[in-house]
């Protein structure tokens, strides 16, 4: 695959993006939870790196750019980000959208692009939200971006937000919610084709970085 020209995220997507992570951090989520951030300065403030994490709620995507205090490039399946609920949301902070039916090379070229210009991805290993709190087995996408690029994988673990509900907010106040940083993994490089065992035991050991941060009860096929 060809080495792009580097690339920059717009002044006004930086602009909106930095806006909200402020709204979040000091605003949104002290209002809905109580948020324990243990770990961020794990994570490098510049050079590039994958940003890896458990999916259980909505919220875990704000909740992650709010606290990493560095601009996080976020991938999400393209029917979010043209939904009308929430797809001005997806827009407004540069989410790039992945079609979900076979590989997207057009998606894949700008996510090389992005951590070949030394900035930072926003990932989620099992490819989609996990329903009932617990770790799935993972999809090769960030295990493929990591080591295609010798890339660095800090793994990102959240529980808490899947208890969350307005009546239980308005009745018993803020919930504790947690995000724990991890220490960044090396994964090495592999430029050339990537035979599919490695990927799945990348995958793996960036899923076991994941679990490892996590309660026993979130942690599925990797307790």
């Amino acid at each position: 695959m060809r080495r792009d020209s580097s690339w920059e995220p717009p002044w006004i997507i930086r602009t909106i993006y930095a806006f909200w992570q402020l709204l979040g951090r000091f605003v949104v989520f002290p209002f809905l939870f109580r948020v324990r951030v243990e770990g961020v300065e794990r994570v490098p403030e510049e050079g590039a790196i994958i940003v890896a994490s458990n999916h259980f709620t909505q919220f875990d995507p704000i909740l992650t750019g709010s606290y990493v205090r560095r601009y996080l490039t976020f991938m999400a399946k393209r029917e979010v980000v043209e939904s009308p609920t929430v797809g001005w949301l997806c827009r407004a902070w540069g989410v790039l959208p992945v079609n979900r039916d076979g590989m997207d090379l057009p998606a894949v070229r700008q996510m090389l692009r992005i951590l070949r210009s030394d900035k930072a991805m926003m990932m989620y290993p099992e490819g989609t939200r996990s329903r009932d709190a617990k770790l799935r087995r993972p999809q090769p996408g960030a295990a493929y971006a990591a080591m295609k690029l010798g890339t660095p994988v800090v793994p990102v673990s959240i529980w808490g937000t899947e208890a969350f509900s307005w009546r239980r907010r308005l009745t018993k106040g803020r919930m504790p919610v947690n995000l724990r940083v991890g220490e960044p993994l090396d994964l090495g490089r592999r430029p050339g084709r990537i035979p599919e065992d490695e990927l799945q035991a990348a995958g793996n050991a960036i899923m076991q970085a994941i679990a490892a941060n996590l309660p026993p009860s979130y942690r599925g096929p990797y307790g």
